[in-house]
């Protein structure tokens, strides 16, 4: 099955990393960081951000975002990693039965995805990973 990008998506995404330029495909690069999360690999790992395959996780992601918003049993974002929260997505996928939902989310699939949906990224200075949380800001709706 051949997934379609709504044109719209792409340019919520792009919106996302205009606005954050060290969010890389595994999560947040910064100064100093070791491996794969130092600054100079960034530019190639987002070269793959405005894909099909990156815009089909964020799409299956801002579904299951917008099924939390309705339920009891919804995501609890404020008290989980952005990590945390994309395997969370990864084991609701695996029990649903629509082809059209991505089976692997990165972690910044889901940081853009929570963002476009209002969502503050909040990187974990503490740990210096490419990780963050979330919190609202009443003056931030999101890209939508």
């Amino acid at each position: 099955m051949t997934y379609t990008v709504d044109p719209g998506l792409r340019d919520q995404v792009a919106i996302v990393l205009q606005r954050f330029p060290n969010l890389g495909t595994r999560g947040f690069y910064f100064e100093g960081g070791t491996g794969w999360n130092r600054l100079e690999h960034l530019s190639e790992d987002r070269s793959g951000m405005l894909k099909t395959d990156f815009l089909r996780q964020v799409a299956t992601c801002l579904t299951r975002l917008a099924m939390s918003r309705n339920s009891a049993r919804g995501l609890y974002i404020p008290r989980h990693s952005s990590y945390a929260l994309k395997h969370s997505i990864e084991n609701w996928v695996r029990t649903q039965a629509d082809p059209a939902l991505a089976t692997y989310i990165s972690n910044a699939a889901f940081i853009v995805a929570a963002t476009i949906d209002g969502w503050v990224p909040v990187p974990d200075v503490r740990y210096r990973g490419p990780n963050c949380l979330f919190r609202r800001a009443p003056h931030w709706g999101g890209v939508r």
